[in-house]
């Protein structure tokens, strides 16, 4: 595994980077948003595993144009699953809180409820315009 972040400083990438913009259309390939010159050039094979894959940090097919928001989501996914967390290998699973001992003391000190959010909505409401309902 080897991981060098001057791979990607250097004339060789930034020639690369309009070139799979516009091989998108200067669109976000996963939610399809315009962003112009904006976006990331995102690996599909992170960097960091490109090598011991026979794959050229430099290939525009192991490449692809991403929003902000999806190119955070996927490092963040892959992060996770480096850390061999087995509930967020799959993408559209998320992490489950973990129970806490004291949590929901804290939350109660706090004000914050641990109900639903409907019942946490009229209470809000409540405490300010008073009781719902007939006085």
């Amino acid at each position: 595994m080897s991981y060098r972040p001057d791979q990607l400083n250097n004339d060789r990438w930034r020639a690369m980077r309009p070139f799979i913009a516009q091989r998108a259309a200067f669109r976000c390939e996963h939610c399809h948003k315009f962003l112009g010159m904006t976006g990331h050039v995102d690996h599909i094979v992170p960097r960091s595993d490109c090598e011991d894959m026979g794959i050229s940090v430099y290939d525009p097919s192991n490449c692809q144009y991403l929003c902000a928001s999806c190119h955070n989501s996927k490092s963040n996914r892959e992060r996770w699953a480096r850390r061999g967390n087995p509930t967020c290998r799959n993408a559209k699973e998320t992490a489950r809180r973990v129970k806490v001992e004291g949590r929901e003391d804290f939350l109660r000190a706090a004000g914050i409820s641990t109900e639903h959010k409907e019942i946490s909505d009229a209470k809000e409401h409540e405490n300010q315009h008073g009781p719902i309902g007939p006085p």
